[in-house]
Order: structure tokens, then C-alpha cells, then sequence
């Protein structure tokens, strides 16, 4: 009886090592392009977006080697990173829930300024912050979720 409970614990802690993590917590990390898919995903045949992260931590490094829409940065003002997304997306209404966005500094190479004076390298020093630009047609409702930088 002994062997049997003990070959069940086993197979039950294989089962759950093989799990994928998100499978069993909550509160997963992903990076800012991982957001940006999850929530194109997310979107209906209406251009909705409903996206509930699940308390998920949204890493958000620069990152100028992408090249896809709302992964890179538009223009930099001030200390801010400006990141503006949805707009060729067609996307009408957002609804983002339970995501704890994380902006992580990181140098800037040859990047225009939102004046458009010319093109800069900036430091993870200068550039500390980031700023969601939706360029939606609809309403944009965000539900616990926290900012940090």
C-alpha cells in the first residue's frame, strides 16, 4: 500500500513538473512584445480588445532591433519613451485588466526626438520612463493594473 501512494506521488509530481508554469500560477512575466501578441490575440471580429493578464508583470525594455508596430519606440520626449500602438491594428474599444507593467531602462541608440530635431543616442539614465499612446477608435478602460516607471 505503502508503494502504491508513493508511486502516485511520484507521477502526480512528474504531471505537475511537465505542467507549463502558467498552467499553475498566476502571475507569470512576459515582455512587452509577448503583451502587445496576447492582446492582438484577444481581439474579436469587432476590433475589441478584453485582455485580463491574470496579474501578469509586463517587462517593457527598449528594444530598436524589432521592427514591428508598438514594440519600438516612436519618439522620445523628455525622459519618456513613447510607445503608440493599435492604430493600423483597427482596433475600436480596449479593456486591459490585471497586468503590472514593469518599464526597465536600457540605452537608446539613434532614436528622433518628439520635436523631430535630429536623431540621438540616449542612456538607460536619461530615458526613464515609458508612456502608452493608444491610437484606438473607442473607449480605453484599464482595471488593476499598476505602472512602475
Amino acid at each position: 500500500m505503502k508503494k502504491r501512494v508513493l508511486a502516485a506521488v511520484l507521477v502526480l509530481a512528474m504531471v505537475i513538473a511537465l505542467l507549463p508554469v502558467g498552467v499553475l500560477a498566476q502571475g507569470d512575466t512576459m515582455t512587452f512584445k509577448e503583451f502587445l501578441e496576447a492582446i492582438n490575440d484577444a481581439k474579436d471580429e469587432n476590433g475589441n480588445i478584453a485582455y485580463d493578464g491574470k496579474k501578469v508583470t509586463v517587462r517593457w525594455e527598449p528594444d530598436e532591433s524589432e521592427s514591428e508596430e508598438g514594440v519600438v519606440i516612436q519618439r522620445i520626449q523628455n525622459n519618456n519613451a513613447q510607445y503608440q500602438f493599435f492604430e493600423k491594428l483597427g482596433v475600436k474599444n480596449v479593456s486591459i485588466s490585471n497586468v503590472n507593467f514593469e518599464y526597465v531602462p536600457a540605452d537608446i541608440p539613434a532614436h528622433s526626438d518628439a520635436w523631430n530635431t535630429g536623431e540621438a543616442t540616449y542612456s538607460a539614465d536619461q530615458i526613464k520612463n515609458a508612456e502608452f499612446q493608444f491610437l484606438n477608435t473607442g473607449n480605453v478602460t484599464i482595471t488593476n493594473c499598476s505602472f512602475e516607471k
